[in-house]
């Protein structure tokens, strides 16, 4: 199985570093999207980041952890057991919305690595006036394969994506206090792409 997920998530070079960054939105109608990045206990990576971009206006967004970035990492909002990672609360206009695509960074010798999927995702979501959409918890999970020696190589990640609101939503009112009316858009199993994605833990 590995082998065949290091395949699908490609190596590549960083995506969004000349995108249009969609402005932080300060309208009395503003809504918020939050989500959580976290990692399985052995994986680690040097960022990740989840771009989302509102349908039919230019501009792109990310939710961003930095895990173990050699010039900037982020202290982790949560460890616990199995797992740890970071929560992230974005203030938006209201509209339509989707994740489309991430990108996770390795920093390394003698390579650094980018892995991305081949194709765009398409995860929709709703920011309502004045209210937050929470979007679930995108937990890495790392994979392996071998090289050309027959070596064990780290490949890209999976993500486990799961509803964690009762924990996340706290969190993220330290940062963001005006956030109320919470409302779930944690995406099933019919809308996340496999391998890519899995809705629920398989032997976690």
């Amino acid at each position: 199985m590995a082998p065949r997920l290091c395949a699908i998530v490609l190596c590549v070079l960083a995506i969004s570093g000349c995108a249009t960054e969609i402005p932080r939105y300060e309208g009395p109608d503003a809504g918020y999207a939050v989500a959580s990045i976290a990692a399985k206990s052995d994986t680690e990576y040097s960022s990740y980041r989840f771009f989302f971009r509102q349908r039919g206006v230019e501009g792109t967004r990310n939710f961003v952890w930095l895990q173990n970035n050699m010039f900037s990492s982020d202290k982790p909002d949560f460890t616990v057991p199995g797992e740890s990672g970071e929560v992230q609360a974005i203030k938006l206009a209201p509209g339509e919305y989707e994740l489309y695509t991430f990108s996770v960074f390795q920093n390394g010798y003698p390579a650094q690595m980018t892995y991305e999927p081949r194709e765009n995702f398409w995860i929709p979501f709703t920011v309502r006036p004045q209210q937050t959409t929470y979007l679930g918890e995108y937990m890495a999970i790392a994979t392996y394969g071998e090289n050309f020696f027959g070596m064990k190589v780290k490949g890209g990640p999976i993500f486990v994506v799961s509803d964690h609101q009762a924990r996340d939503i706290p969190i993220a009112k330290t940062e963001e206090p005006g956030i109320t009316a919470v409302q779930a858009a944690v995406p099933g199993a019919a809308q996340l792409r496999p391998p890519l994605f899995a809705a629920v833990p398989r032997g976690l």
